[in-house]
């Protein structure tokens, strides 16, 4: 229906204007052809290395000019074969970091392996790295749970029922299981709409507020500077009446410090806030809140 669009897009947007970008870019020396480093003295960056081969130096180029971050020498690849080999020698990086941690692992398993790196882990962020751990992980289907011997916290909670929440303890070599009894709310009958309960489809279209709740006051907590261990945020899901005042206040992503979450919700707890508004009318709303730690 509209020809000239079309054209106009491709002009501002198409591979037009990457090339005449890319031509910018080269007359500006960001990079060249001139040079195997792709600059265009044909000088290389402090300890890069060489490339003869065409395909990877045009690599090295595009890779350049996208991230504009140019590879750097002094690197080196150790291939490990097997836990066995792998890690010792991750236990002994992270021993050693002073700065940044980094861990990437597709399944993280709380066997002694495991809690190894838990705790040299938890040792490297209290020594002031910033330690960072990504878990590609399975999802727990069926009734049956492999969990490491010790006390932990069973906390089921579905739509409509009361939250189930005790303390269990996982003794070494033996099975233990638990019945879940969960409870109706006194609110889970016919009359519960889509705004009373809070899930994944709440509030979808605005349907309970045009904008939430915010709170009148800072959410920040101080933490001790020779705190052992530096917590993160943790956020909690707050129910907020139409008059400002916190109804029900509930950890929805802990921090890894216990005593954190417990001062986050005593925080919540007596928080004023401007109420969420539908249509120009305060309304209860449940939101989603950061609370941050401040070193002292």
């Amino acid at each position: 229906m509209f020809p000239g669009v079309g054209a106009a897009l491709y002009w501002l947007m198409g591979v037009n204007r990457i090339r005449t970008r890319a031509r910018t870019w080269k007359a500006k020396g960001r990079f060249g052809a001139e040079g195997e480093s792709g600059r265009p003295d044909g000088s290389s960056r402090a300890g890069a290395p060489p490339f003869h081969d065409d395909q990877i130096a045009t690599l090295i180029k595009i890779g350049n000019t996208v991230t504009r971050a140019p590879l750097l020498g002094g690197n080196r690849i150790r291939l490990l074969h097997n836990g066995e080999a792998a890690y010792p020698a991750m236990l002994d990086a992270i021993a050693t970091a002073r700065e940044t941690v980094r861990l990437s692992t597709y399944i993280f398993r709380t066997d002694a392996t495991g809690r190894r790196f838990v705790d040299a882990l938890a040792a490297a962020a209290a020594r002031g790295a910033d330690v960072r751990v990504l878990i590609d992980g399975l999802q727990v289907r069926g009734t049956t749970l492999d969990m490491p011997p010790g006390v932990h916290r069973l906390n089921v909670r579905v739509a409509g029922y009361q939250t189930f929440d005790r303390q269990v303890v996982i003794s070494p070599g033996e099975a233990s299981t638990i019945r879940v009894q969960l409870v109706a709310s006194a609110q889970s009958d016919d009359r519960v709409g889509p705004c009373d309960q809070f899930g994944p489809a709440y509030n979808q279209d605005n349907l309970c507020f045009d904008t939430r709740p915010v709170p009148l006051s800072p959410t920040l907590i101080p933490v001790s500077a020779d705190a052992p261990i530096f917590p993160r945020q943790a956020i909690l899901l707050i129910r907020v009446s139409r008059e400002g005042t916190t109804v029900e206040a509930r950890v929805y992503v802990p921090s890894n410090v216990e005593t954190f979450n417990n001062e986050a919700r005593d925080m919540a707890r007596t928080l004023r806030w401007n109420p969420a508004q539908k249509n120009g009318e305060p309304v209860e709303a449940w939101v989603q809140w950061p609370f941050q730690p401040v070193r002292q």
